[in-house]
């Protein structure tokens, strides 16, 4: 009777270490596809037309934000200088901007 003890709790004991065995696999499994799926849709998403599309826009809209700042700012005696050094400020933004798309 007493073998018969030893035998069924060293059976527990490797089930039981399977079973965690195979969480800790699984869950490395799990950690390693998720991360390889975030990095891989970043990828995608960097190289696909959308993101290209995108960034073609906002370069035009700032683009064309630039050249109103730059028609205000020819006609600078209707403006103070308060505006101007404004406007001036925007501009080196705006053109900070596209240099850094580039």
């Amino acid at each position: 009777m007493e073998e018969e003890k030893k035998e069924f709790g060293r059976w527990w004991v490797w089930v039981l270490a399977l079973i965690v065995l195979t969480i800790i696999v699984l869950g490395a499994i799990s950690f390693t596809g998720r991360w390889l799926g975030v990095t891989g849709e970043r990828f995608i998403f960097e190289t696909s037309i959308q993101k290209h599309s995108a960034d073609d826009a906002k370069r035009g809209a700032l683009e064309a934000e630039l050249a109103g700042i730059g028609a205000r700012l020819q006609n600078r005696s209707s403006l103070s200088q308060t505006e101007v050094d404004d406007l001036t400020s925007q501009q080196r933004a705006l053109q900070f901007q596209l240099n850094a798309m580039d």
